[in-house]
């Protein structure tokens, strides 16, 4: 199981989906309350500083002004969803870079999970961070692992951080293989950024 989904045995989880529909609310419901104030108001929060979105120089201030961009809610969704991406990913690169596959639903259930091996990985489409991760199947408890990730793929994960464009995602949950080290460990989770710095170069981030 991952870090993260440890949560959903704690009262944590049910903070963030209340959370997520508090978020909703306000931004629905009040008409001088704004996208761009709550992703402003969430800068603050995070960094205590204010952000410029409207002239944004530094990374941080570019990566949350592209949350309110047009062109970001109209096709950043298709790259978020982790069932769509993957088209995009062979068009790219190749299908030998995708995680192999073992079914897509829109709902879990017990028997899904049955007829899965030991080992794998549940993924909800529509969010980051809300990877299941089974190990040894006879240790888990089926019927629960169905209740939690049923849930997680209801969350309007947009209304966490500003991304709004994965709010357009339809939820489904994804079965993966689980993928390992040569010494039968989870490999690290690497990310990398690609952006254009203010002196027009091309840069990229790597970390762990």
């Amino acid at each position: 199981m991952s870090y993260d989904m440890k949560k959903m045995h704690t009262d944590s989880w049910t903070k963030i989906i209340k959370t997520a529909r508090q978020n909703r609310r306000k931004i629905f419901l009040n008409p001088f309350y704004s996208k761009k104030k709550f992703v402003s108001d969430l800068y603050q929060q995070q960094l205590g500083k204010p952000a410029n979105l409207d002239s944004p120089t530094s990374f941080t201030e570019k990566q949350n002004a592209l949350k309110l961009n047009k062109k970001a809610l109209k096709q950043y969704h298709k790259y978020a969803d982790k069932r769509l991406v993957e088209s995009y990913v062979i068009n790219k690169i190749g299908p030998k870079y995708i995680i192999p596959k073992y079914f897509c639903v829109k709902k879990l259930t017990v028997s899904d999970l049955k007829k899965l091996p030991n080992r794998f990985v549940l993924k909800a489409t529509n969010g980051s961070g809300t990877n299941y991760i089974v190990e040894d199947k006879h240790k888990e408890n089926l019927k629960e692992i169905t209740k939690y990730v049923n849930r997680f793929s209801k969350l309007k994960y947009g209304y966490l951080w500003g991304e709004f464009y994965y709010n357009k995602i339809k939820p489904s949950i994804l079965a993966e293989k689980l993928l390992l080290d040569k010494e039968g460990n989870i490999p690290d989770d690497l990310k990398c950024f690609c952006f254009t710095d203010n002196t027009g170069n091309r840069r990229k981030i790597l970390y762990q």
